[in-house]
């Protein structure tokens, strides 16, 4: 998950019921670690490389902490995971200011912005929602944050300066098999994340997401009501923004188009979802946005300098395959 100026919340497993048996889980709580720092990592270049026409941009470094007090047993979850300290690193965004910095999974953190820690009951995650925030109101504060962490001769305090960065968070589930936007938050289930293994392809599902999010889509259902044709305009947007977020951040925009082929073919029901455009529809929506971007290309304008700003948000009538 995305940390910093972008507001995250928990870990996966944090967000789900507290295991009985701590030990046991050892394993599994390994392989969503590494399952987030792939979602964190696909969202920091997405957010990171279309930062310059994002209308709001907060700074953030790509860290996510954990806290062991977010279980039922936090000193077995400590001992399961080798961890030294309640308060460690959780996921690092490859490329992020935090992997520059040393950070790394499992990492001990002894200090954030200067000021300790305060006391948290056992199966209570508001601690490490308020020392993300705390990340957060130094980087806005000051464009950076102190870090005390542990190392093997003794504690070593950083200052990490923060990017300029979309304003948007990421979350990995364990419920479900999609992903899903909130205003403030991609969502994305480690179902999804373990069935498509290509970043490529990831990245295209995630960079959908994304673009209802800096959109305003959801706050939009709030204000101008959830009718089917909003709705559907909405995913129209939001397929056709994603090509040139991915195409920004550096990913392969072909995965976008392999990503409604590949999987939303199987899953599309056609008149029976009125939310969205048939998967082949959509393609044709993505395959216009490629050639707008390949013109650009061809015209010299590398990734990260497609500007999309002044194409977004767009008419019904532009939006429509």
């Amino acid at each position: 998950m995305i940390r910093g100026g972008i507001r995250t919340a928990l870990a996966a497993l944090a967000l789900a019921a507290a295991p009985a048996a701590p030990a046991r889980e050892a394993d599994s709580y390994r392989q969503l670690q590494a399952l987030d720092a792939r979602v964190q990592s696909i969202g920091w270049r997405l957010v990171r490389a279309n930062a310059p026409f994002c209308k709001v941009t907060l700074p953030a470094i790509g860290l996510l902490l954990q806290d062991s007090h977010s279980w039922s047993d936090p000193a077995a979850m400590r001992d399961a995971l080798g961890l030294a300290s309640d308060i460690t690193v959780g996921a690092v965004a490859a490329g992020s200011p935090a992997q520059q910095a040393g950070l790394a999974a499992n990492q001990p953190v002894l200090g954030i912005a200067g000021k300790p820690f305060p006391d948290s009951p056992p199966g209570d995650y508001r601690r490490l929602a308020a020392l993300h925030d705390r990340i957060d109101d130094a980087l806005r504060g000051g464009g950076s944050v102190a870090l005390t962490i542990g190392t093997g001769t003794g504690p070593q305090t950083l200052s990490i300066a923060g990017e300029p960065a979309c304003a948007s968070r990421f979350e990995l589930l364990t419920d479900g098999d999609s992903a899903r936007a909130d205003g403030a938050r991609v969502l994305v289930t480690r179902a999804l994340v373990d069935a498509v293994s290509e970043d490529d392809l990831l990245a295209a599902a995630i960079a959908h997401e994304l673009a209802h999010n800096l959109l305003r889509h959801p706050q939009k259902r709030t204000e101008e009501g959830k009718g089917w044709n909003r709705i559907r305009h909405n995913e129209r947007e939001a397929d056709r923004l994603s090509v040139w977020l991915l195409a920004n951040a550096g990913f392969d925009t072909a995965g976008a188009v392999r990503f409604q082929r590949e999987w939303m073919r199987g899953r599309d029901w056609g008149f029976l979802a009125p939310t969205h455009d048939a998967w082949d529809e959509r393609i044709d929506m993505m395959e216009e946005e490629r050639a707008l971007i390949a013109r650009q290309a061809a015209q010299g304008i590398p990734p990260g300098g497609h500007d999309w700003s002044a194409r977004f948000p767009m008419s019904r009538e532009d939006a429509r395959p």
